[in-house]
């Protein structure tokens, strides 16, 4: 853990706190805690991403603006995320910790491409993230980005909170991730029913699941219909309809179904 100076880091109060706890074995757990970041720092952006070793990142939750979520997030899940100092810091140390951004970006950061053609235009002057370690080789990952010097919470405020917050949040992160089978009541086989290539058979159609297992593994519409070599409305058709049929709206949600699902067959698996 990067060693911060906790002098005046202690929350007014731990309400927001107790709050996230009651949803722990829920699935609003992941939603929970960016509301309970955005009651201990007011106006601050954050992201939260999925990371899996040779995946590309899934964002799962934001509080960004439309616009910057076309500027930021598009690019740096196509491509900007394999030069990101965070991402590589986590393939050579995947354990939990919290980070800033002068704490794992190479000397001279600030001043190389990289941060002239990402960071730079978007008005991001600075940027930190927790990563939370679940298994050995996933990660959820929040990243709190400034993106104006106006804003209430400063960097070195959010770490020194953060950094006493942390082991807390990382230990309910991996309790939510061990009990979150305790929501999906179903009475099919957890080892036909949860894989990846049977992912949600018993309610899709075949053409369906092909597609929602691509979009699991990252694949853009455009790519979904290159891949199959149907037409991108073709494409666009089936994910409105697959979405419908699991009664969710985006692709955060589908991945989040589809953790929860993958997840309670690891452990039954473990436990039988």
């Amino acid at each position: 853990m990067q060693k911060i100076n906790l002098d005046g880091a202690l929350p007014s109060t731990l309400e927001p706190l107790a709050e996230l706890v009651r949803t722990m074995r829920s699935p609003q757990f992941l939603s929970s805690i960016g509301g309970m970041l955005e009651q201990y720092f007011s106006g601050i952006h954050y992201v939260l991403f999925f990371l899996e070793r040779e995946r590309r990142p899934v964002v799962l939750r934001d509080n960004l603006s439309e616009d910057l979520k076309q500027k930021a997030l598009k690019p740096y899940c196509d491509r900007m995320y394999l030069l990101d100092p965070f991402y590589r810091y986590w393939l050579t140390n995947p354990l939990p910790d919290f980070k800033t951004l002068d704490a794992v970006a190479p000397h001279g950061f600030r001043q190389s491409d990289y941060f002239r053609e990402y960071y730079a235009p978007l008005g991001l002057y600075d940027e930190a993230m927790c990563f939370f370690q679940p298994t050995e080789t996933q990660c959820l990952g929040f990243s709190f980005g400034f993106y104006s010097h106006r804003q209430r919470v400063e960097p070195d405020q959010l770490a020194q909170q953060m950094t006493f917050l942390f082991p807390v949040l990382q230990a309910m992160v991996e309790q939510f991730w061990l009990s979150s089978n305790l929501n999906l009541q179903t009475d099919a086989n957890p080892a036909e029913l949860y894989l990846l290539d049977n992912f949600a058979k018993d309610i899709l159609s075949s053409r369906e699941q092909e597609i929602a297992r691509l979009i699991v593994l990252g694949y853009s519409s455009k790519g979904i219909a290159d891949r199959l070599g149907i037409a991108l409305g073709t494409v666009k058709n089936h994910r409105k309809h697959l979405y419908a049929k699991l009664q969710i709206n985006s692709q955060a949600e589908l991945f989040n179904l589809f953790l929860l699902y993958q997840n309670k067959a690891h452990w039954d698996n473990h436990r039988a």
